[in-house]
């Protein structure tokens, strides 16, 4: 399975290396297909889950995880990192939400509403495509449901990850993981 697995990745980071978002998408359909065929030993709906969040290094770093993954694996688990787009949105919120938002020039909202648009377009479309192996969650990031979960606790006016953090794992606790590692 991890051969299968391997072979198809490499098509895909090649074809992000050197062939277009159309390209993309094609490879992407036809190598999840793949991999939905390959046999598991548990339905993936059916392994529980745990969330992986907080400070965006830490939690993408193998050397910060010290084979956490991999031994939460072995013992039955998946785990789920926030994923990057976490932070994108949150950014994007934090330029929204700045006060001298108002001042900016009508040319560079449209911009700004345009790129959000296209954003949560080829994000779906990406995660459509990927849910189709099974392994993958097609979910997209609600930054706003996040950010007002979690300005009970906290507010939001402090900037940084920690109300992503505390956001995130309320959230998924309460709906997808059954359990939360910061």
């Amino acid at each position: 399975a991890m051969d299968v697995f391997e072979q198809n990745w490499q098509s895909i980071v090649q074809t992000i290396q050197y062939g277009g978002y159309a390209d993309l998408i094609d490879q992407l359909d036809e190598k999840m297909n793949r991999l939905s065929h390959i046999p598991v030993k548990k339905s993936p709906e059916l392994v529980p889950k745990i969330l992986l969040t907080g400070e965006i290094f830490v939690r993408r770093d193998s050397l910060s995880r010290q084979s956490l993954t991999e031994w939460l694996a072995e013992n039955g688990f998946a785990v789920i990192c926030s994923p990057v787009s976490e932070w994108i949105r949150y950014s994007d919120y934090m330029i929204y939400t700045d006060p001298l938002w108002k001042n900016k020039p009508f040319s560079e909202k449209i911009r700004f509403h345009l790129r959000q648009w296209l954003m949560k377009l080829y994000e779906k479309r990406l995660g459509s495509s990927m849910s189709q192996s099974r392994l993958v969650d097609s979910r997209c990031v609600d930054i706003h449901h996040i950010i007002n979960t979690a300005s009970r606790y906290l507010s939001p006016d402090l900037g940084g990850e920690a109300i992503l953090t505390i956001g995130s794992s309320i959230v998924e606790i309460a709906t997808y993981v059954c359990g939360v590692i910061a």
